[in-house]
């Protein structure tokens, strides 16, 4: 059941797309870092991996990669367990509506998905 929802034989493709439609500026987000489908190809394929090995992947210098990778994580399309840690792919909302099109409802940038309301009792209005 899963796999038809996740449809993984296209994910790569998806990504791919993903990653054009935002550098033609057609999602509503700021362009993403060059070499940026290739890091998310490479984590999709390899799961965590050591920052230094994206300078091999993107095919730039380390400064660069550095900038790629930090750019990256600060929109949280990567994650860290720490600062110098490993990085993993991660899908923001707005991405997986996209790369996961039957788990998940398109969203355009503006939209959020609720945010479940916290256990308790519900305050009580002021008089």
């Amino acid at each position: 059941y899963m796999s038809s929802l996740l449809k993984m034989d296209g994910l790569t493709t998806r990504l791919e797309n993903y990653v054009a439609l935002a550098n033609k500026r057609m999602l509503g987000i700021e362009e993403l870092p060059k070499g940026s489908a290739e890091i998310f190809k490479h984590l999709l394929i390899h799961g965590e991996s050591q920052r230094g090995s994206m300078a091999q992947v993107i095919r730039a210098g380390e400064r660069t990669t550095t900038k790629v990778v930090q750019a990256l994580l600060k929109r949280e399309f990567l994650g860290t367990p720490s600062p110098k840690g490993p990085i993993h792919l991660r899908f923001p909302a707005h991405m997986a509506s996209y790369v996961f099109p039957d788990l998940m409802p398109v969203l355009s940038i503006n939209e959020t998905i609720p945010a479940k309301r916290k256990a308790g009792r519900p305050k009580k209005e002021a008089i």
